[in-house]
């Protein structure tokens, strides 16, 4: 009897341990600063959320706890799989997911996740770190040491391409002055050669602009300039898929200050997702297959603006995406042949250039980009320069 008593006992105190236990959990789960869940392991459903996920998702705990974990990450089931299991892969012992928050923005977060037993219950308990201005700054970084890259392989290929290039305008105008009077179809033959050189050097100076580090940092710079270097690269691509352009470019664009690698860039971008938007519409020619870039000053509430449209007549963006596009490695593309870092990286850069980037677009209608930049920057040259 003696033993027994002992046994019971022990066994109440166990118990009272156990609920102190779990009450100092309780506690500090729901005061702690960090973003926490508990989840039920089979159905996903959110059993408990403390004040920090309240606050941080902009839902209740009793909407939170009337939702699942799949109503929150985003992320389709194969792709959440595919995540899982490059965790693994990578010997890491948390996921990076998507998180829709209650005003419908989109925030990457990094989620840690253990077992617990919790009133005699196998749980989840998740720790979510809001991870997303970090991944675009190393988006950032990556896209900007790639360019880095690329500028290094543009120089060295456009003055390898300079020397033959000035050999054949050279040639070219020799044969254009040596040609007899009634040899007129020759001379006309040499025009086009010399014209069509000429073009080409115009495309390995602009090489050369862009690998320029100089242009990295913020600088008056004429909108005419950076839109014409832009024009004069992506044109030989757009005319080979039969992509009818139509430009209209004021002469008289006021000077803005910018970075203009990073503008031309950002250009390059909504110019090529036009031409990409075009080619799935139209895989060959079509009177419809067209892009349109206009630019034009306007002003807002005192301030003076630039603002640049590109349009297409693509298959235009899902409702459904529409609010995803500026994620960071979110792409409606193949994964082979996008990052998803475009237009999220595009978006860093108009931003830190006090401007704004937005857009229209209906489906099998086309798209309407907006890039709004401001005239009258507040930028200290000489300051951000030596920054630099």
């Amino acid at each position: 009897m003696i033993e027994s008593a002992r046994d019971i006992t022990d066994i109440m105190k166990m118990k009272s341990a156990l609920q102190e236990s779990e009450a100092r959990f309780r506690l500090m789960f729901q005061r702690h600063n960090a973003v926490m869940l508990l989840i039920d392991p089979e159905s996903g459903m959110i059993v408990d959320a403390n004040q920090a996920a309240e606050k941080f998702y902009g839902y209740s705990r009793t909407a939170l706890c009337a939702r699942g974990i799949q109503d929150i990450n985003i992320l389709p089931p194969d792709e959440i799989a595919a995540e899982r299991q490059r965790a693994i892969t990578e010997k890491r012992n948390h996921f990076i997911f998507p998180h829709q928050l209650a005003i419908g923005d989109i925030r990457t977060v990094e989620v840690f996740s253990s077992p617990i037993e919790v009133e005699q219950k196998k749980l989840l308990f998740s720790i979510i770190n809001d991870v997303t201005r970090r991944i675009q700054l190393e988006a950032h970084l990556r896209q900007e040491q790639k360019l880095e890259s690329i500028g290094t392989l543009a120089s060295g290929v456009a003055h390898e391409i300079n020397n033959p290039i000035m050999g054949v305008m050279n040639y070219a105008q020799l044969i254009s002055q040596r040609l007899e009077p009634e040899q007129e179809q020759l001379r006309e033959y040499a025009g086009e050669i010399k014209h069509e050189t000429e073009r080409v050097a115009e495309i390995a100076r602009n090489l050369l602009a862009f690998a320029r580090h100089e242009n990295q940092a913020h600088s008056l710079t004429r909108m005419t300039d950076i839109m014409n270097s832009t024009l004069t690269l992506i044109r030989t691509v757009i005319k080979r898929d039969q992509i009818t352009l139509n430009v209209d470019i004021p002469d008289d664009l006021p000077q803005i200050k910018c970075r203009a690698q990073q503008i031309q860039q950002v250009l390059m971008n909504l110019l090529t997702n036009a031409r990409d938007a075009l080619n799935q519409r139209y895989p060959k020619y079509d009177a419809n297959k067209i892009a349109t870039v206009t630019v034009h000053p306007f002003e807002e509430e005192g301030q003076r603006w630039l603002r640049i449209t590109v349009e297409d007549h693509g298959v235009g963006i899902p409702a459904e995406i529409r609010e995803r596009i500026f994620d960071p490695f979110y792409t409606s593309k193949d994964r082979a042949l996008s990052t998803g870092l475009g237009l999220s990286i595009s978006l860093g850069i108009v931003q830190d250039h006090h401007g704004k980037l937005t857009f229209e677009s209906e489906e099998e209608e086309g798209t309407r980009f907006y890039l709004d930049l401001p005239v009258d920057n507040d930028w200290d040259l000489d300051k951000s320069n030596k920054q630099r």
